[in-house]
């Protein structure tokens, strides 16, 4: 990741229980920064699972299909 010159979107869920979240996330920010990508982002939907689905609503976690829109 350190290398990473592209545009790069990671997509984390705040509920997933497969990896530490918010630990993924930052070492992926601090990653794509040091590489000097100007074009990368990092979002984590907090009522997201590993598939980026809340749970209770049997549907995708808020914002996360206009994100892949955009």
């Amino acid at each position: 990741m350190r290398s990473i010159q592209i545009p790069y979107v990671a997509i984390y869920g705040g509920r997933d229980e497969l990896l530490p979240v918010w630990q993924s996330a930052q070492v992926t920010r601090r990653a794509l920064h040091h590489a000097g990508n100007p074009d990368a982002t990092v979002v984590v939907f907090p009522q997201g699972d590993h598939r980026i689905q809340v749970a209770s609503a049997d549907s995708f976690a808020s914002g996360y299909l206009d994100l892949l829109v955009d």
